[in-house]
């Protein structure tokens, strides 16, 4: 009978043995999981990009505008109503943003009324640039210059030019 109650105290064991060996190999955590959701970058013009009233000059030449609304007139008579254009961002408060301006080629002022050649932009120019950072409102304004290829005054007739260009807001 001794013997019997140590075979089965002896079983007892192995088996309590195998369980808790088994117990240790495996072991659960829970993990975190989450996700931000932030708000849409967007961009409204606010000022339009002048250039202003000028006469023609006797040779081409061209006429910069600074973000900061400095001209630079190169031999051009120019009688003022020039402003750099500017537009509002909005998003997500101290967010950083990259701006991109429109490459040369791609921008023309074309008259309104009339036969003259259009006029090329060009070497458009951002303040802040090329990254912007919204404040803790989440807003920031950008303001934009370009430089204005004018022709001679044989071939830039009078009358008004107009064209649009963009301007794209990225999250970084």
């Amino acid at each position: 009978m001794k013997k019997l109650v140590i075979l089965f105290a002896s079983m007892f064991i192995m088996t309590i043995a195998v369980q808790n060996v088994n117990a240790q190999n495996t072991d659960t955590e829970t993990g975190d999981a989450s996700a931000t959701i932030i708000e849409t970058l967007t961009i409204t013009k606010n000022l339009e990009l002048r250039f202003g009233v000028f006469q023609a000059p006797a040779s081409q030449t061209d006429l910069v505008i600074t973000p900061g609304s400095v001209l630079t007139l190169n031999g051009i008579t120019h009688f003022g109503n020039h402003q750099a254009g500017t537009f509002d961002v909005a998003g997500a408060p101290n967010a950083t943003y990259a701006i991109t301006l429109p490459s040369n080629g791609t921008v023309i002022l074309s008259p309104v009324s009339g036969a003259a050649p259009a006029m090329a932009v060009k070497d458009f120019t951002s303040n802040p640039t090329p990254t912007g950072t919204l404040d803790n409102s989440g807003a920031q304004s950008i303001s934009v210059g370009a430089t204005l290829v004018v022709g001679d005054n044989t071939i830039q007739l009078p009358g008004l030019y107009k064209g649009t260009y963009d301007v794209t807001v990225t999250y970084n």
